[in-house]
């Protein structure tokens, strides 16, 4: 089922987790980031996958989305899928490596982005704060935004 309205939580499976962090991490302290895999559910937006889209311009404080090679290396994903997989394209993330949330550009280009999908999209913004890294939340659907509650789950269990 596709929800109509904005999505309320974004799930991230734990392996998919696992893999921006260390994404994060070893491009860190520069900034990265890229686009999320996954579907919608119920409540929101299930992440089954976060792919790097590489920003050779990147800095501390800044990650430009490139979308052209976005959308290839969507494409190229998308063609490993059998063709009955629901999933698809939900959203993108980036990493602060400093501890601030989701900058006001991030909300701008989330709610600007929303507007060529029916169905919700989301955002992460993996912030390192207290030598850690934590997730911050953001999820639109044609151009209302709001902040996302993010859960990582581990075999469709929430880990807390």
């Amino acid at each position: 089922m596709t929800p109509r309205r904005v999505p309320k939580r974004i799930e991230v499976r734990h392996d998919a987790w696992e893999d921006l962090v260390a994404t994060a991490q070893s491009a860190f302290p520069t900034e990265t980031g890229g686009i999320l895999l996954g579907y919608r559910i119920e409540r929101g937006v299930h992440v089954a996958a976060g792919l790097e889209v590489p920003d050779p311009n990147a800095g501390p404080t800044d990650y430009l989305f490139r979308q052209e090679a976005a959308q290839q290396r969507l494409d190229e994903a998308l063609r490993e899928l059998q063709p009955s997989s629901p999933v698809g394209y939900v959203g993108d993330w980036h990493s602060h490596p400093g501890p601030i949330g989701p900058s006001p550009i991030d909300r701008r280009s989330l709610r600007g982005s929303s507007r060529h999908y029916q169905a919700g999209i989301a955002a992460l913004v993996l912030v390192w704060t207290n030598n850690q890294w934590a997730a911050h939340g953001l999820a639109a659907q044609r151009r209302r935004l709001r902040t996302a509650p993010v859960d990582v789950i581990n075999n469709g269990v929430l880990r807390g």
